[in-house]
């Protein structure tokens, strides 16, 4: 295995997950549909339903859905391969800062909502520990397995969820705020949102771990459609300011997570990409993730903050990486996107747990014409092999 296009599993495509055919199919579906349930499906569509009621759901939900069931339907097996091959390390940090940011919800949460709701009167710093180190867990100590297990995980990852969420029902969505926040401001927001949700599936290394090894492209139609009861879940938590905690709502962040991180984990550790960290840079996520969700650093602004990685600075390095861009150009990028992305996404003059400040929904638009303005333009170095892998990613 070398991680830069070849193969990655070491029975050949198709052979995980059983004998091949629909089964298996269906099965790496679900499993597609567990590695992608993130702290953002499960959270995200909580703010969301806050600042905008459906609305707001809508614009996160419909380009998300589209995404992940695109990717199966813009690459096969050739181009994923040359992808990979283009931007391994690229994929390796995108898997690196995923895991940080599951740790990080987890451990935010288990002081934040979990702790005062299972077991009241609980020190926040205690909570915290017994939060980050049973997020931690499942990434560290889970070791090499067969994709068959991986996919039997995954699928009994997405049964237990469907099982939890027939336990919390759905009578919040009747409670849901009509669209009285700003929907110029949502309006401006869309295309960046989008944009991150659109792109990034390019460049998890589970969507291509599943591409390579499933025995058919049909597994990522299944995805999209076994995704959107996980995010109608999450919208089911709905509790007025923020989530409707129980337990069945923290087994599945805690279940749904930590499969993600983990998952992530093993294609870090597996595949050995040169210029990326392996297992060391897995034990630096996990504990850079616990630390950052402690009581005196973690939330809403930290998470949002977090969001900023997927969309705004990994679409551009995703862009930019194919185009050929890099160097001073990348630099440059980052330097104008990040200000951007917090000024429209976070707002100026946060608060230590919500935003306070003002947001300038306009400004993550300055950032996309900006990586327009650096990828759009044709560059004839002699390499016409870049014009296949942009297309191929970008649809």
């Amino acid at each position: 295995m070398t991680g830069q296009g070849g193969p990655i599993g070491a029975s050949g495509p198709g052979a995980a997950g059983g004998a091949g055919g629909a089964g298996a199919a269906f099965a790496w579906g679900l499993f597609l549909a567990s590695s992608w349930t993130w702290c953002i499906g499960m959270f995200l569509p909580i703010l969301l339903l806050r600042e905008w009621g459906w609305a707001g759901f809508a614009v996160f939900a419909i380009p998300n859905v589209l995404g992940c069931a695109g990717f199966g339907a813009v690459l096969d097996r050739g181009r994923a391969a040359r992808l990979r091959a283009r931007l391994a390390p690229c994929m390796a940090w995108f898997s690196l800062a995923t895991i940080a940011f599951q740790t990080f919800f987890l451990s935010w949460a288990s002081w934040r909502w979990i702790a005062p709701v299972l077991a009241p009167g609980a020190e926040p710093w205690s909570s915290w520990m017994v939060g980050a180190v049973v997020a931690a867990a499942p990434v560290l100590l889970v070791r090499r397995q067969e994709s068959r297990a991986w996919v039997a995980l995954g699928v009994v990852a997405w049964i237990g969820s469907m099982l939890l969420w027939s336990r919390t029902g759905v009578s919040s969505w009747s409670t849901v705020p009509a669209a009285d926040g700003d929907l110029t401001a949502l309006a401006l927001l869309a295309l960046p949102i989008a944009v991150g949700f659109l792109l990034c599936p390019a460049l998890d290394l589970t969507f291509h771990r599943a591409l390579e090894e499933s025995p058919s492209r049909g597994s990522f139609a299944v995805f999209g459609l076994a995704f959107a009861p996980m995010i109608l879940f999450a919208a089911a938590t709905w509790g007025g300011a923020g989530p409707a905690v129980t337990s069945f709502v923290a087994l599945q962040w805690f279940m749904q997570a930590s499969f993600t991180a983990a998952a992530h984990a093993r294609e870090v550790r597996e595949r050995r990409i040169a210029g990326a960290p392996g297992e060391a840079g897995v034990v630096a996520a996990v504990l850079l993730g616990a630390v950052l969700g402690c009581p005196s650093l973690g939330g809403e602004p930290l998470y949002l903050r977090f969001l900023g990685l997927y969309g705004i600075v990994f679409p551009g390095l995703l862009l930019l990486g194919l185009r050929g861009r890099g160097g001073l150009l990348s630099a440059a990028f980052l330097v104008a996107a990040i200000p951007c992305y917090e000024a429209g996404f976070v707002g100026w003059g946060v608060g230590p747990e919500t935003p306070t400040g003002p947001r300038l929904a306009w400004a993550p638009l300055v950032a996309l014409g900006v990586l327009a303005g650096i990828v759009l333009p044709s560059r004839d170095n002699g390499r016409g092999a870049a014009a296949e892998p942009q297309r191929s990613a970008a649809g």
